[in-house]
């Protein structure tokens, strides 16, 4: 029984507090506690910028934590050692004494720095992350309609509700896809910017599905890159088929920017050199992590 608390959160942290004491109790009247290997570790640190328990934290450094039952020997690094998400997963399976050529992406990162590593690689690992999650894609065609207030866009494999304001008139929205037709974002865009490039544009090859609505109806659909390709059309309903598709996606594999002569470089080493994560998407021999794959022949895990 876990007694009234002062607040919520204090009441909350009682009652796991409850519930983890009785599940120890129960492994050790089982004679199960000295075999199981014990980690306890936050997702995050508490959230937010006031009020009395934030405050209160305030005051102290305050940083993600493990409390395991494992002798500190056979780990890789110290519980009191500033640890991120991605040790843990290299944590758990040396306290569980497990024996793995399993790699990780700690094992990857090549400074000691990791927050200042995890910034610069972030669209990077974003990337693997949504694409080793969501593997449908939308190469097979699109078809874009308007029913009943939701914009609807739509492939064999996946598809996107909008729902709309009742009152709308002039909308714009901007769907965003990886090079192999993934979807990883969309959202709504003015006009008159919708077509401005982001820094990943490029870099990314991403592709857009830009969809403008003028009086409650589909007044213009365009599919490309905002840069060389793309392919407007009209209609009550629109669709892009799989030709419509595959030819702005093989017309863009086959641009290449030629380094300007007194800039030369070899190709394969501008290629070497700007491996992107996007590629790895359709890597069979990923690991069953949500973000594991397989980079320069190197497997590697993030999280189980």
């Amino acid at each position: 029984f876990v007694s009234k608390r002062k607040n919520n959160l204090k009441f909350s942290i009682s009652a796991v507090d409850y519930l983890l004491n009785n599940f120890i109790t129960y492994l050790k009247k089982e004679n199960l506690f000295e075999n199981t290997a014990i980690f306890i570790f936050p997702d995050h640190t508490l959230m937010g910028n006031s009020g009395t328990i934030i405050n209160k934290l305030k005051t102290s450094k305050r940083q993600l934590y493990l409390i395991t039952n494992v002798s500190e020997d056979i780990l890789p690094k110290k519980t009191t050692d500033t640890l991120y998400q991605i040790d843990l997963p290299k944590m758990i399976i040396s306290g569980a004494e497990i024996k793995t050529n399993a790699k990780f992406l700690t094992d990857f990162i090549p400074t000691d720095n990791v927050i200042d590593y995890l910034k610069k690689n972030r669209v990077k690992l974003t990337t693997l992350n949504t694409a080793s999650i969501a593997k449908k894609d939308y190469k097979s065609g699109i078809d874009i309609s308007l029913i009943d207030n939701y914009l609807t866009i739509s492939s064999k494999e996946d598809n996107i509700k909008i729902l709309l304001n009742e009152k709308f008139n002039n909308l714009t929205f901007d769907v965003t896809f990886n090079s192999e037709m993934v979807l990883i974002s969309y959202a709504k865009r003015s006009l008159k910017n919708v077509f401005t490039l982001s820094k990943y544009d490029k870099q990314h090859n991403q592709l857009h599905l830009i969809v403008n609505l003028k009086n409650k109806k589909i007044n213009r659909v365009y599919l490309g890159n905002k840069q060389s390709l793309g392919l407007y059309k009209k209609g009550v309903k629109v669709s892009f088929a799989k030709k419509d598709i595959k030819l702005i996606t093989e017309s863009i594999d086959a641009i290449i920017d030629i380094p300007k002569k007194q800039d030369k470089v070899q190709l394969d080493k501008i290629l070497k050199n700007n491996i992107e994560a996007n590629l790895y998407r359709k890597d069979t021999k990923r690991f069953i992590a949500h973000a594991g794959g397989q980079i320069n022949k190197h497997k590697y895990i993030n999280s189980l």
